[in-house]
């Protein structure tokens, strides 16, 4: 019954597939429902939630379905194609399920497991808290768009499954990332690495063997630690090499598929547990190159928007108030320029 969506799923001219993200980053069938069910185990870890204990069971296995079905078949979907994807699959959901709220998108709205209703998730965004001394440019306001991209981090973060975020500059996606890993729970460890055109593969395999312990062949969190999460951001820098693959993501992709990697001195493999990998990058072009999809395969992949104007005014509202006059003004200035930049888009 939860696969009837996706076996009577339509075919890719239709807006379900459509989009202009899945040319930039192209999408397998079997990725998009493995990342569905990432999301849906993931809801359904009975560390978690015990969805025996609960009043109507059918109900809440159904929703969250939804909500998983949402997340991976139109995460990655560009936002000019969203309004489409919206459309679609409201249509297609009311034959098994008809309260979903009218106004909106289906983007708008998370599973309230209590309630079993889907809800805005204008009911999760926390009062902004301002630190005295903050530096502006390290200003985290909690906005709609903050809270929902760093709500799917957690949830697929539970399983232990990998992310890639990807979108244009000055989404926020690395800020969303960095505050997710700053606020995670006491038994994560976490390290970060910017990719550049001159990163190699010796750099990934030494940040593994500097940040994870080492037990015999064994790279693992440390001891207490429940999970290791490596942070990689600019994922699609590194320069091609003479038979046209990025040696950095080739070592990344062999770290998942096979759970490890090869010791160059001694020429065993040593295996890597317990570690997740999150990812952010733009589109290609700019000295950013397309990554093979045998990598991104293994990634939960989630395409961030352009930030709504109304999050932008929000953000600039509530930040400009706690700093100095000449950050101010400065601050000033760079609101203006980001909102005629968005006008010109249209």
């Amino acid at each position: 019954f939860f696969f009837f969506l996706m076996i009577r799923r339509p075919p890719r001219s239709t807006p379900l597939y459509s989009s202009a993200a899945s040319d930039v980053y192209k999408r397998q069938d079997v990725n998009l429902i493995q990342s569905c069910l990432n999301i849906f185990t993931s809801l359904i870890n009975p560390e978690y939630l015990d969805l025996k204990k609960k009043e109507n069971p059918e109900k809440l296995a159904l929703l969250l379905y939804l909500f998983s079905f949402i997340w991976s078949f139109g995460a990655n979907i560009h936002e000019s194609s969203r309004k489409e994807f919206n459309q679609t699959f409201k249509y297609k959901m009311t034959s098994i399920y008809t309260d979903f709220p009218e106004t909106g998108d289906v983007y708008d709205y998370f599973v309230d497991v209590e309630k079993q209703q889907f809800v805005p998730w204008t009911q999760l965004v926390p009062e902004f808290e301002y630190t005295e001394g903050t530096p502006y440019f390290k200003i985290v306001v909690p906005t709609i768009d903050t809270v929902k991209y760093k709500h799917m981090l957690k949830i697929l973060s539970r399983g232990k499954h990998n992310v890639l975020f990807s979108g244009e500059t000055g989404v926020g996606k690395t800020i969303i990332v960095q505050d997710f890993l700053n606020t995670a729970e006491e038994d994560v460890e976490w390290s970060f690495i910017n990719f550049s055109a001159q990163t190699t593969a010796g750099n990934l395999q030494n940040l593994y063997e500097s940040k994870l312990d080492k037990k015999g062949k064994r790279y693992t969190p440390h001891s207490g630690k429940r999970m290791f999460v490596f942070f990689i951001d600019d994922v699609n820098m590194p320069q091609l090499d003479q038979y046209g693959s990025q040696p950095p993501c080739e070592l990344l992709r062999q770290t998942i598929d096979q759970k490890g990697f090869y010791n160059l001195k001694k020429f065993f493999m040593h295996t890597v547990t317990d570690t997740i990998f999150v990812a952010a990058c733009c589109p290609p072009g700019g000295g950013r190159n397309p990554v093979t999809p045998r990598l991104f395969r293994h990634f939960n992949m989630i395409w961030l928007p352009d930030v709504p104007q109304r999050s932008m005014e929000h953000i600039f509202n509530l930040s400009l108030i706690h700093i100095s006059e000449p950050t101010r003004l400065l601050s000033i200035s760079y609101a203006v320029f980001c909102l005629k930049k968005k006008k010109k888009k249209k």
